[in-house]
């Protein structure tokens, strides 16, 4: 079988069995944050032999860019998280229709994501309850639109 055939069957099983891989943009006027929302949001979700590739970059409210970004699989296996301050590691759980992603920093888990998808593959929403510096627990629900599959 040609190789390029070979590359577009395997992508096309990974898709079918893995909803969340492509990339992912927020829609700020969907979303909802207890402070001032992320200008902008873009989660990419790439196959590797590992299990996949997570990458999220973006502005902050000032414009700061930031970028961060781990290799995982689900499982619930610690992977480290590189680029992100608050976060060294990660867990990936699949409870289909469900993504859970637990943030980790020395072992104590700090943001909990729950990615649950919609209107064909087309729509991720991701609920985040996490812990503010003061010990609060906030929550935020993200709406993001599928960019590519």
């Amino acid at each position: 079988m040609h190789p390029l055939l070979l590359t577009l069957l395997a992508a096309t099983l990974l898709h079918a069995a893995d909803p969340w891989i492509g990339a992912w943009k927020m829609d700020p006027a969907k979303s909802q944050f207890p402070g001032d929302p992320p200008k902008d949001v873009v989660l990419t979700y790439l196959p590797d032999p590992k299990g996949f590739r997570f990458t999220s970059t973006g502005k902050l409210q000032d414009g700061t860019p930031y970028s961060y970004h781990y290799t995982a699989a689900p499982g619930g296996k610690d992977y480290p998280v590189i680029g992100h301050a608050g976060f060294d590691a990660v867990s990936i759980e699949w409870k289909a229709p469900i993504l859970v992603t637990r943030y980790k920093r020395q072992g104590q888990t700090l943001a909990t994501h729950e990615s649950n998808f919609h209107r064909g593959r087309k729509v991720m929403i991701d609920r985040t309850e996490w812990k503010s510096p003061d010990g609060a627990t906030l929550t935020t629900t993200a709406h993001l639109d599928r960019q590519s599959p």
